[in-house]
């Protein structure tokens, strides 16, 4: 099961999203190259759905999705769009069973360290229910 290809699919074949960031999603990191804006995908949490009669067959995980952006205002933009794309998402995408996502919290980021130095970052976390 890859739940990053699924996300994925959510949001480069969303035309708001695609039209700021084009295909720039990543899984965990994007490139040294990179340019804003652009999405990261992380996992942060997998916890399985234990039955007493047996093994699980959905898992939840907490997805971390970051929108790094060249302002402030296109940051906010951005995860707007991602929150109305994911929120209470359910299908099926690449072969992946979302029974339900939704949307957990929200941070600014600044990132001062890095090669896009000044650039905005908002990260959004999600949780996601997904058939085994």
């Amino acid at each position: 099961m890859n739940l990053f290809g699924a996300i994925y699919g959510i949001l480069n074949n969303n035309a708001s999203i695609n039209g700021i960031v084009g295909n720039k999603i990543f899984d965990l990191v994007a490139s040294q190259t990179s340019t804003a804006p652009f999405i990261t995908v992380q996992q942060v949490t997998m916890k399985a759905n234990n039955t007493k009669s047996g093994v699980s067959g959905t898992d939840e995980y907490t997805m971390k999705i970051s929108m790094l952006a060249e302002t402030q205002a296109q940051a906010k933009d951005l995860a707007e769009k991602v929150r109305t794309a994911l929120d209470y998402y359910t299908g099926t995408v690449n072969g992946v069973t979302i029974q339900l996502a939704w949307y957990d919290s929200e941070s600014p980021i600044w990132d001062d360290t890095s090669h896009l130095r000044g650039a905005e970052n908002i990260s959004q976390d999600y949780i996601f229910r997904v058939n085994r």
